[in-house]
Order: structure tokens, then C-alpha cells, then sequence
């Protein structure tokens, strides 16, 4: 509605209040970030109550109870991007930024500390003098300045995480660490980079889950055609207890090929290539290639299902979601397929990996950026059906606290 993500995007200059604009019944036409947004469709009154009553709920009266900070800038050119209103350092003049290429000055009424005449004059180029941001209000006759900040500092860079070599190849460092524990392969990759290449390598991934202790792992292979060159690993699955079950496991699966694919494809030449990714849970494999816009936010961990759409659509691989069957080991009379292999050899390490998490303490869900990042109501974290659980978190606490007030 908004093309929103941060709590600084709707808030005022200072970082201390709301800016009211983000309080109208109507969609806001400037611009918070560089994203590609979907087309705006039509909200209906429900939703901006929906949307009103969580800005009730983060902005008391509409403060925030602990301010934000300085903004954080990449570099010191991001100032003036994604933000509508200036004012001078010494307060005389206004601006507003149309685009890089067009503001709108506007200047100081006389006697007066805080508004602007509504009238204005069109420049070109961005004004040379230091600027601070500012939030406005205004009406017919006059632009008011409600607040203002020039305090900023850069992005502070984490340290970048170390490659990691197999034989005589280099590869970048996973983007989830938690799916690539217990890490092997074959002593060579060669085979697997070239199959990869050319189509024909396969992966195949298996999760499990025990109920009774409330511990879930994803087990995952990528192997080439003849099966010589490989590499498999796993972890076990982070979040909610509420929110493990066997499907969970399996999407964590298939995150952690979506996640080693990106790694080996960083050693190839650029170029598109395809990968089967064998998986039992027919209903997990098919999200690897759901359209982004056609994300339903009241899917069962669509966190998980975002981070693989996002981490795929970072490389030039696509994924082939192909089904097979489980426990075919303990089925089938005859001889196995290749993926029925794998998938088998996957559904023991899986397990391996949860028994050996059995004595180990519950494993929070680490905060991440990929997909949903990381979302918390209250204390915490939704992995699934986000709408749904900050409705709640919102409306029915809004009932609760009326309730003494209110109630007979």
C-alpha cells in the first residue's frame, strides 16, 4: 500500500513521532526505497483500520516511547535520496524534492519560525548548501516545518565471512548457516560444476520430525549425474516449537539447496542453468516456484518459502521441483532410482541430525534479511500466517487493555 519496510520510513525526521501522512486513507505517492513494489491495488476501510490500529500500537499518542537514532546512510549521497523535504541549516528556505532533477523551493514567512509560504519556485539542480530532512504539514495558504534532523552516521559493514575451498575450488560463505552444518562431499567437484553447468546434475533433500521432542532437521545432496562428485549437508530447524512439523523440515531442505546451489553456481561461468530438486513432500516442492507476487502471507513458514523464492531469484539457476516418493528403501522390491536414492540417503542423515539434537536446548530462529526477515509480535517470532498473527497481536490486545475501561 505504502512501499514501506522500516519504522523510520514512517516516521518524522526527528525519528520521534508518526508522520501523519502515513495516517490518511490513501496510499502515499513518495518514494521510501529502491524496491520494485507491486502494483498498488485497492485497500479496503477494514485495512486501513487494520493498518491505523498498528500504528496505534507502535506509536503511543503517536510517539514512539524510545526514539529512534542518528539515520544510517551507506554513503553520504543516500541523504537525499528516498526523502521528500528539506530545510536549510539556517531555517530561511524549504525544499521540496520532486525529483533529482526538479525542487521546489519555498521560503520563510517574516516573523515567523515555522512557516513557509505555500508558493514556490522551481529549480533544477539540488541546492548546494547543507540540507537537513524535514517533516511538513500544510494547507492552502502555508507549509508548516514540524521537525527536522541532520543527524546521520555510514552503514557500519560486517565483517566478511571467510570462503571455504574443496580440492581446487573456492566458494563463498553460505547465506544460512544453520542448513549447511554437518558439511561433506566428494574429495572432488569438478563433475558436479560441469553437470551443473549443462543440466544434468540433481539434488535431492529429505526433513524429520519428532513430535514428541519437538525437534525438526533438513537433510539436502546435490550430486552429479553418475553420483562421483557430490556434496550433502543439514541442520536442524530453528523457530517456534508450536511451528515445527514435518513440513517445515522439508522446506528447510529445500532451502539449504536453494542456499549451496547459489554457492557452487559462484564458481561457474555466467550463465542460466536448470536443477532438478527431488522432494517427497509434494506441496513443499511446488512453492520453489511460486511466482514472488503470488506469496500468501498466511502460509504455513512462508518465512522459509521467501528466503528460497529470494535466494534463487540472487542466481542464474532455475529449480525443476520434481516429486518422488518417500521410505522407498523400505518399499519398493526392486531396484531404486537414482533420486529414490538419494532422497533415501537424505531421509537417514536427517534423522541422524535430529537424534543428535535430542539432549541439545531449543534453537531461535536467527534474524535474517532474505525473504520476510525477521518478524516479531511482541516477543515472538512468526514464521507463519504473519497477517493473521499481527492482527491478533494488535486487535486483540487493543480489546484487552479496553476492557477494564470499557467493559460492564
Amino acid at each position: 500500500m505504502h512501499g514501506v519496510v522500516s519504522l523510520s520510513d514512517i516516521t518524522t525526521a526527528n525519528g520521534r513521532s508518526i508522520d501523519r501522512i502515513f495516517l490518511a486513507s490513501s496510499a502515499f505517492e513518495g518514494n521510501r526505497n529502491d524496491f520494485y513494489w507491486p502494483e498498488k491495488h485497492h485497500v479496503s476501510p477494514s485495512g486501513y483500520t487494520v493498518w491505523r490500529k498498528t500504528l496505534e500500537f507502535i506509536f503511543l499518542n503517536e510517539h514512539l516511547l524510545a526514539p529512534l537514532g542518528p539515520w544510517i546512510m551507506d554513503t553520504d549521497a543516500d541523504w537525499l535520496a528516498h526523502w521528500e523535504w528539506f530545510v536549510t541549516a539556517d531555517g530561511e528556505f524549504l525544499y521540496y524534492q520532486d525529483s533529482p532533477e526538479r525542487w521546489h523551493r519555498f521560503l520563510k514567512k517574516p516573523h515567523s519560525h515555522h512557516s513557509f509560504f505555500f508558493q514556490f519556485l522551481v529549480e533544477q539542480d539540488p541546492p548546494l548548501v547543507p540540507l537537513l530532512r524535514a517533516t511538513v504539514e500544510g494547507d492552502v495558504d502555508s507549509v508548516f516545518l514540524l521537525c527536522s534532523s541532520d543527524q546521520r552516521g555510514l552503514t557500519v559493514v560486517p565483517p566478511t565471512k571467510p570462503p571455504f575451498s574443496i580440492g581446487l575450488h573456492f566458494f563463498a560463505a553460505p547465506e544460512i548457516e544453520w542448513i549447511h552444518d554437518n558439511l561433506e562431499s566428494s574429495d572432488d567437484l569438478t563433475d558436479l560444476l560441469d553437470d551443473l553447468l549443462s543440466g544434468k546434475a540433481v539434488a535431492a533433500c529429505d526433513g524429520s520430525y519428532f513430535n514428541t521432542r519437538d525437534i525438526g532437521a533438513a537433510a539436502w545432496i546435490v550430486s552429479s549425474s553418475n553420483g562421483t562428485s557430490w556434496i550433502q549437508g543439514g541442520g536442524r530447524i530453528p523457530g517456534p516449537a508450536a511451528e515445527l512439523n514435518c513440513y517445515r523440515c522439508e522446506l528447510g531442505s529445500l532451502l539449504g539447496i536453494t542456499d549451496i546451489t547459489k554457492i557452487l553456481s559462484s564458481a561457474l561461468p555466467r550463465g542460466p542453468f536448470l536443477l532438478t530438486n527431488a522432494c517427497n513432500n509434494l506441496e513443499a516442492v511446488k512453492k520453489i516456484v511460486v511466482p514472488k507476487t503470488k506469496v500468501q502471507q498466511m502460509w504455513k513458514s512462508v518465512d522459509l518459502i521467501t528466503q528460497i523464492l529470494d535466494i534463487w531469484q540472487l542466481q542464474q539457476g532455475t529449480p525443476v521441483p520434481t516429486h518422488v516418493y518417500a521410505h522407498q528403501d523400505d518399499k519398493r522390491m526392486g531396484p531404486l532410482s537414482f533420486l529414490e536414492h538419494l532422497n533415501c540417503r537424505m531421509d537417514q542423515l536427517a534423522k541422524r541430525i535430529a537424534i543428535s539434537h535430542f539432549t541439545q536446548p531449543p534453537q531461535n530462529l536467527p534474524p535474517s534479511s532474505l525473504g520476510l526477515g525477521t518478524i516479531l509480535v511482541g516477543t515472538n517470532t512468526d514464521v507463519s500466517s504473519v497477517h493473521h498473527s499481527l492482527s491478533f497481536g494488535i486487535l486483540h490486545k487493543d480489546m484487552v487493555t479496553s476492557l477494564p475501561t470499557n467493559g460492564n
